[in-house]
């Protein structure tokens, strides 16, 4: 059976707006401590990432609400809000734990008509602070822990 698209990519990029390498370059998620203080949070270089196999789904202790100009996500675990910025919550927003990096990949890039080769260096970035910050799983890893009866990571 083939994968579907996900629905959300239909929607024009963010008004026309920034290609993902520019818009993620500055930074995808910001976090806010329980004070209230806060700033962006640029990706550190070398860039975190993940393999094209990864396969992400959100951790069920995040809540999510749209702001209109991005995402802001709270995360239990960590007592931590963050903020993603539009293109950083398109990906959010299409991490079901049905397709790899290289699926969603392929997908924004045929939504938005941007080049697949960067675009998956984009999200495969996006995905590995997703995974950093506890925000998202590779479902492989998931399986993995069910077949060995095992619960915890």
């Amino acid at each position: 059976m083939e994968r579907q698209r996900p629905t959300h990519l239909e929607q024009s990029w963010i008004g026309g707006g920034p290609c993902m390498s520019d818009d993620l370059r500055h930074g995808p998620v910001g976090s806010h401590g329980d004070d209230g203080s806060a700033s962006d949070v640029p990706l550190p270089e070398p860039r975190l990432t993940v393999h094209l196999g990864y396969r992400p789904r959100k951790s069920a202790d995040v809540l999510e609400l749209d702001m209109g100009d991005g995402l802001i996500l709270y995360n239990h675990d960590g007592d931590l809000v963050h903020h993603l910025n539009p293109s950083a919550g398109v990906v959010w927003q299409i991490c079901d734990g049905n397709a790899s990096v290289a699926d969603l990949a392929t997908d924004i890039a045929a939504a938005y008509g941007l080049d697949i080769e960067a675009i998956q260096d984009e999200v495969a970035a996006v995905i590995a602070e997703f995974d950093a910050l506890g925000l998202v799983e590779d479902v492989r890893r998931i399986d993995l822990r069910s077949r060995n009866g095992k619960n915890g990571k």
